[in-house]
């Protein structure tokens, strides 16, 4: 669906929005939502899935066939010509034979339930833990299938975490090799200097979530080093909604481990009408790599709660750095399947042997990790590779051994307490880049860490790419203006309005303080934005009253009016918050309005009737305007007169007046859009001449009063 937008205009230091009275934005159809899908495949099979009629690796995903014989999927069911109706689910079995197994989209019995039944398998049964949980050795619980228990004084938190999915009774599932995700090489972690004491953000790509780093300690032996030995979480599987950008699949990993090659991990993979999840564990420092990347034929479901503990081991399962191996144990509470991997002998999944290299003192255990991790562009699926999939919020919740030596135990620390955490913070961008695309918000609530999807609809041209409208801030916004650089911003200094309106449809204003920071300056008060080149902000509301902020909060302004856009010069006349130039309520027949300056002891002054939709103004107080029809104007000082270069435009900035342009450099966004209904930038290179700045950017332009071009773009639902 193209979504249509009033014609929306901020300039320079200005925004300015037509269409306040014609109607607002069109609120877009909601998202079709992922249904879970089956169909009855024998265990053992390893299988792709596709839409029929694309049959390449670029739409197609893993599906793994769980223990009861059937392939479990989410998928679109479909409702409008054009969408998919049939899926080719294409497997291997054990003995490498080959085949195809049709899924009808149109058919109820795809989608009908089909919960895990472990009656129809062979595994074997552990028992709930009874008695005294105390009672038991760690190699006899590690040995029953209940993992490694934390010590209820030093850790009460994670014994309860722990207790929890000891005292009720689980299938036990047998690892399988090839049942994970291909081969491939560890994720390389950034290097950063050193850090001390506290929390320090890092944006990166790969890797988003905290590292634990300060409880490492090497010493002069290894009876004298501090290191992580252990670590457990618990975390939701999300749903996830169809990827929207493209067809192209986007796959992530939720994971808790130690050192960067050692985890318990769930997969998370969608496209734009088909997704699947799974559970795999990995260690790089394995001596026997057809271990590493092994997976089992169970998957989770959306809404699942996943229990993972990761530890060195001894022959026996015991915790011990040094012991020779790597232990593991993944449970899905809510289907009560466990897969424990905690002896080197074991017949459903063994330890990990470890290299004997890294034995060494100070080798292992340098840090604890929880993580969502960005697979997409390490595999390179296609032209989403950047993206993550579109999932809902993930909360993991654990904790880290620190032991001294091979096994005593010195500190119990969480993403909220250990000395020193490195918090890898979404940095990503989509190549191609999309407009609209979401980037992570995460946060360490306590001994936790939380990804939340956020809109990402902020972008500036300039900055780290001085290219292009790639460089953006995490924020949704629905208005833009842009004041002067401070508190240390070198970009201008941006106001927005939110992205959830109020039932009056008015917004929150926020505006970006030091360090990127948003700050909310007021709830529920205004839907259009602008600021003067000396930072004075403007606002007019959904009753078109026009607004100024006076330090503390915005204040009608003395004398009144009814604006439906608004831009901003620079002091004038006695004025001292800036002078504002608007258009009015009132439209003649072709949608034109008409222009009002704000002149000595703050009266409006008419300049024009019935001539333009929108208005700007640059730095120096020259004024331009879009009128309906999309003709883009100047102030020659008497009258709106058309551009000697011409063009046709939505949205209009202007920057600083140039020996070439003295009436300021105005860049525009075209009247064409793409698909995602954002519309291509431009920008007047002389009196005659526009050149094209970067394809589908947004709806709305602003700039700071020294040039800085900022954009807002179509969110996608």
């Amino acid at each position: 669906m193209i979504r249509q937008h009033p014609v929306r205009i901020v300039l320079g230091a200005i925004y300015s929005f037509a269409g306040l009275c014609a109607g607002q934005a069109q609120a877009a159809a909601p998202r079709p939502q992922f249904e879970a899908a089956s169909v009855a495949v024998p265990t053992g099979n390893r299988c792709t899935l596709h839409p029929e009629q694309h049959d390449g690796p670029a739409q197609a995903i893993p599906v793994q066939v769980d223990e009861d014989g059937v392939a479990r999927f989410y998928a679109l069911r479909p409702t409008t010509p054009g969408d998919v109706e049939k899926l080719s689910l294409e497997c291997t079995d054990r003995n490498g034979n080959g085949n195809t197994y049709s899924v009808d989209l149109t058919s109820g019995e795809t989608f009908a339930p089909r919960p895990f039944d472990p009656t129809r398998t062979t595994l074997k049964q552990r028992p709930a833990l009874s008695g005294d949980p105390m009672s038991y050795s760690e190699e006899d619980l590690v040995s029953r299938g209940y993992g490694i228990r934390p010590d209820p004084k030093t850790n009460p938190n994670g014994y309860a975490q722990w207790l929890a999915t000891a005292t009720i009774p689980m299938s036990i599932a047998r690892a399988t090799v090839g049942a994970g995700p291909a081969p491939r090489a560890p994720s390389a972690a950034p290097t950063a200097d050193p850090i001390d004491a506290g929390v320090f953000d890092q944006p990166y790509y790969y890797w988003t979530g905290p590292v634990l780093q300060g409880s490492f300690k090497q010493n002069s032996n290894p009876a004298l080093t501090q290191s992580y030995g252990w670590i457990q979480a618990t975390w939701n599987v999300p749903t996830v909604k169809p990827f929207a950008l493209s067809a192209d699949p986007t796959s992530m990993t939720i994971w808790n481990g130690l050192d960067n090659v050692f985890q318990t991990i769930v997969d998370v993979n969608a496209t734009s009408s088909i997704a699947s999840y799974g559970i795999h564990r990995q260690n790089f420092l394995s001596a026997e790599p057809s271990l590493d990347e092994m997976g089992v034929d169970f998957v989770p479901s959306a809404g699942d709660e996943i229990f993972g503990q990761v530890w060195y081991c001894d022959a026996h399962g015991r915790l011990n750095l040094h012991g020779g191996y790597g232990c593991t144990l993944m449970i899905d509470l809510t289907q009560q399947i466990l897969w424990g991997c905690n002896t080197p002998d074991s017949t459903d999944c063994a330890s990990y042997k470890m290299k004997s290299k890294y034995l060494a003192n100070g080798q292992l255990g340098k840090q604890a990790e929880f993580i969502i991790e960005n697979d997409s562009g390490q595999v390179g699926l296609g032209s989403s590779d950047n993206e993550w999939p579109d999932f809902s919020e993930v909360t993991m919740t654990g904790s880290a051994e620190v032991v001294k030596g091979n096994s005593t135990i010195v500190a119990t620390v969480t993403p909220t307490t250990d000395p020193s955490v490195l918090l890898y913070t979404d940095g990503t961008a989509s190549t191609p880049f999309q407009r609209g695309d979401g980037h992570l918000l995460i946060t360490l609530p306590k001994d936790s860490v939380k990804w939340q999807d956020v809109q990402t609809n902020v972008y500036f041209y300039g900055g780290w790419s001085g290219t292009n409208f790639n460089s953006y801030s995490e924020a949704c916004a629905t208005s833009i203006g842009v004041g002067p650089d401070s508190r240390g911003l070198t970009q201008g200094t941006p106001w927005i309005t939110g992205c959830g309106a109020r039932d009056d449809g008015n917004y929150n204003v926020y505006q970006m303080q030091t360090g990127g920071a948003w700050v909310k300056m007021q709830e529920d008060v205004a839907n259009r934005l602008a600021v003067s080149p000396e930072g004075n902000a403007w606002a007019l509301n959904n009753n078109g009253e026009i607004l100024y902020w006076n330090g503390s909060k915005f204040v009608e302004n003395a004398a009144g009016g009814c604006a439906t856009s608004i831009g901003v010069g620079p002091n004038s006349r006695g004025l001292t918050h800036g002078t504002p130039w608007t258009t009015g309520c009132s439209a003649d027949a072709a949608g034109n309005h008409s222009v009002y300056q704000m002149q000595t002891d703050g009266k409006w002054v008419r300049l024009e009737e019935n001539v333009a939709m929108q208005v700007a103004v640059s730095p120096e107080g020259n004024a331009w305007a879009i009128a309906a029809n999309g003709d883009i104007l100047y102030w020659n000082g008497s009258k709106f007169v058309p551009n000697a270069a011409g063009g046709c435009a939505v949205s209009i900035a202007v920057g600083p007046s140039t020996s070439a342009l003295p009436n300021g450099s105005p860049s525009i966004l075209g009247c064409s859009y793409d698909s995602s209904s954002n519309h291509t930038a431009y920008t007047l290179i002389d009196a005659t001449s526009w050149k094209k700045l970067q394809g589908g950017v947004g709806y709305e332009i602003a700039a700071s009063p020294a040039g800085t071009l900022w954009a807002v773009s179509t969110p996608y639902p």
